[in-house]
């Protein structure tokens, strides 16, 4: 058989294993070296030498590149947390879907994706967050009796539109195409806000096919809920968000608007409006800081599991990218009919469903694809098309996905039809729309 094919056999044979591993509760560190060894046999190539070489060039790249980026977005998440404007901007949209008869528990479902819209939209990380937000949904679920695994529509506010398609957020996500095109976070606004707009049509949609479902089928809270009530009893923190105070909302937008307004209005680096909200943000709210130290140290050691996941992800990437097997695939790519900007988004796509991250699958298929294409693209259109096609990532052996499910305390089978649906299937067919608005010469 040919060396190409076996290569190609023992990607797909890698990723299998790696679906299949993480659902089993292996750590995706473990993971990556042993989805790395495993293409490397396929391939015929000294294991050693590939995780010593590609992998830990990758992996090491992405660390020196974008650490400060997580930090920074940690610790203003922490702050965010600490000050508690996610409880109460929680509070407000919650308080304002509960006054609604007609569609009280639509509303209230949206709830969540609106929160997770809000915060990832000013760069908070979404890692950062999830605890707050579990408690918030939580209360608002129990007291409405909403089915448990419809928390999976949080996913719609996290990493669809917010991440890449809507211009200037300072994100992960929608700065990596910034050096392979020489852009910045704003490039091509219209294109961007309008797959936004299309993104929340499709997926308002499905969530309410979703909830009608769940009430024609009797559904409640418990059916899945026991397993985070049997938590919350367990370390008796049951009552840890309800005497918060509720700041007004006006005061809780200040801190999330301002990194928008440093980086894309005063044109400064995503670390620093990052910081100058996070001195803000305490400034504001200093009287609901009871240790400061706390909340940096804390903050800071937060930046480093969603950084170090995604580290090995790519690093994962990097060492298939070398394969004899992803060269078959990038040849196809090549051969494959449509503009050049099919073929990017394609290929991130498909790097991104290799490894598991939206992140490292962009890094990773611009890194094989941005030189080629490049001269052939508008260089504003090709960054918020490449900014918006990690959607493939959120295939079930995803790390964000593994954790959430985690920390809710239910099982993949629950809760991943809603990622799959909003978080895979509709972005991936707006951004195929984008790539037609793009080639009508919207951007």
């Amino acid at each position: 058989m040919d060396a190409q094919i076996i290569s190609l056999i023992g990607i797909f044979v890698s990723v299998a294993l790696y679906i299949y591993l993480i659902f089993a509760g292996f750590n995706v560190y473990v993971l990556s070296v042993l989805a790395t060894a495993i293409v490397g046999i396929f391939s015929g190539m000294d294991v050693l030498k590939l995780l010593m070489g590609p992998f830990m060039g990758a992996f090491v790249g992405f660390v020196k590149s974008y650490f400060l980026i997580f930090v920074a977005s940690a610790v203003f998440g922490r702050f965010i947390s600490d000050a508690g404007i996610a409880f109460s901007i929680g509070k407000t949209i919650a308080g304002a879907a509960k006054r609604s008869e007609k569609h009280k528990i639509l509303l209230a479902c949206l709830t969540l994706p609106a929160i997770n819209a809000i915060l990832t939209y000013s760069g908070v990380s979404l890692f950062v967050a999830v605890f707050t937000l579990m408690f918030i949904g939580r209360d608002l679920f129990k007291e409405l009796d909403i089915p448990w695994h419809l928390y999976g529509f949080g996913i719609f506010g996290s990493a669809t539109f917010t991440m890449g398609m809507l211009p200037g957020s300072p994100q992960i996500q929608n700065l990596l195409p910034m050096k392979y095109f020489g852009t910045d976070p704003m490039a091509a606004p219209l294109l961007g806000i309008t797959m936004a707009v299309l993104n929340i049509i499709l997926g308002v949609i499905y969530c309410k096919y979703a909830v009608n479902k769940a009430i024609k089928n009797n559904e409640h809270y418990l059916d899945l809920g026991k397993g985070i009530e049997d938590y919350i009893a367990s370390t008796g923190a049951g009552g840890q968000m309800t005497d918060r105070q509720v700041h007004p909302l006006w005061k809780c937008l200040v801190p999330l608007v301002t990194p928008l307004i440093v980086m894309n209005v005063l044109k400064q680096d995503p670390v620093y409006a990052l910081l100058v909200a996070t001195v803000l943000t305490y400034i504001l709210f200093r009287n609901e800081f009871g240790n400061v130290k706390k909340s940096l140290n804390e903050g800071t050691v937060n930046a480093f599991t969603p950084i170090f996941s995604i580290c090995a992800a790519v690093g994962f990437g990097g060492a298939v990218s070398v394969l004899p097997g992803f060269k078959m695939i990038m040849a196809a790519l090549v051969a494959m009919p449509g503009p050049a900007t099919l073929h990017m988004v394609v290929g991130i796509a498909v790097a991104a469903g290799i490894t598991g991250s939206a992140s490292a699958g962009t890094m990773i298929g611009l890194d094989t694809l941005a030189k080629q294409y490049a001269p052939l693209m508008d260089s504003a259109v090709a960054h918020r098309l490449a900014a918006s096609s990690g959607f493939m990532s959120l295939l079930p052996h995803n790390g964000g996905i593994f954790s959430t499910v985690t920390i809710i305390r239910v099982k993949h089978k629950d809760v991943y039809r809603h990622y799959f649906m909003l978080g895979l299937l509709i972005p991936g067919i707006v951004v195929l729309m984008g790539v037609f608005l793009a080639q009508l010469g919207i951007k």
